[in-house]
């Protein structure tokens, strides 16, 4: 058969192309053609959604060559018909010789297809949640993992990323992603180098152990403008507004001064502040070393307290510089 006539074939094979009724033959050679045969006479679920699926990946697909708006409305649509792909409840089917495995593995790809399409919009939460579900119901499904990789990457998160990077490339052996590897830990050591830094120096200001941790993402800041926070029992202080992500700086702040006295600076009575435990992966003096999620907790935090109590807390890791989120 030429190339001429195959293609006609696929074109044929088209729904929205049919002009008689396609043969069992023809509707098992076509995603699209089971998913209709599904949804018209209650065929095989895993077919629908398969369709729904298939559907999704080409705007997912399209939208990686638009710009702007075009794209925002390619995600959307995308994200549209990957969440009905979810809605379709599986079943293991033993006449379809559908098992659960099969179910797990086809929500890992939409899973892993979804956190994309979030991941493109800038949503890394609904990204990374989605990855991780990916990687839990199909643990050898290598994309997963590369999911997780980009996010880090966008994040600068070196870390993480070469952590997941390391899993793709044991998995897929992908030499993009040795790449991608290679880069990261270079920066990563690069990194290391520069906490060094702040690490030696900020370790005499202090009577007790700082447990000092990495700069947050969105918090973008240099070492000279690090080390310039921190001068002895006056420090400046970064407020995180939680839903924004905007950022409050409070300059030579002294840290046996209370929250409440904070609030007061900043004008913001009803403010509440608080962080997490294991928000951010610490530093030995040597290495980052990677906190697991599990566990990890909001403390909300007295505004009787003075931010000294808080800081030399072991629940406490230092990112980068001293950091609280708030609720206004």
């Amino acid at each position: 058969m030429s190339n001429e006539d195959s293609d006609n074939d696929a074109w044929m094979s088209n729904p929205l192309f049919l002009t008689n009724a396609p043969t069992q033959e023809e509707i098992n050679k076509s995603v699209a053609l089971q998913g209709i045969q599904a949804l018209l006479y209650g065929g095989p679920k895993i077919e629908e959604m398969n369709t729904h699926r298939t559907q999704a990946n080409t705007h997912l697909e399209a939208a990686m060559k638009q710009k702007d708006e075009e794209r925002k409305q390619s995600l959307y649509k995308a994200l549209a018909l990957y969440n009905t792909a979810l809605d379709v409840k599986l079943e293991p089917d033993e006449d379809q010789n559908v098992t659960q495995q099969d179910i797990n593995q086809k929500l890992a790809i939409v899973y892993s297809n979804r956190s994309e399409a979030y991941r493109l919009l800038g949503d890394f939460a609904r990204a990374s949640t989605d990855a991780m579900k990916s990687s839990e119901l199909d643990p050898n499904y290598f994309k997963s993992y590369l999911r997780l990789g980009r996010i880090c990457e966008d994040l600068n998160d070196h870390l993480r990323a070469v952590h997941y990077f390391n899993i793709v490339f044991q998995l897929s052996q992908n030499k993009q992603i040795l790449k991608d590897l290679e880069f990261h830990t270079k920066t990563l050591m690069e990194l290391e180098e520069k906490y060094k830094i702040i690490f030696e120096k900020t370790k005499p200001m202090y009577s007790f152990p700082l447990h000092f941790g990495m700069l947050f993402p969105y918090v973008n800041l240099q070492l000279p403008q690090i080390l310039l926070s921190y001068n002895k029992d006056m420090v400046t202080v970064f407020l995180l507004e939680n839903n924004t992500k905007e950022i409050i700086t409070v300059e030579s702040f002294n840290i046996y001064n209370s929250f409440n006295q904070l609030k007061d600076l900043i004008g913001m009575k009803t403010a509440k502040f608080w962080f997490e435990t294991k928000w951010c992966d610490e530093f030995d003096g040597e290495h980052f070393n990677r906190q697991s999620s599990h566990g990890r907790k909001r403390i909300d935090i007295n505004g009787v307290v003075t931010v000294k109590s808080i800081i030399q807390s072991k629940d406490y890791i230092v990112p980068g510089v001293v950091c609280f989120f708030v609720d206004i």
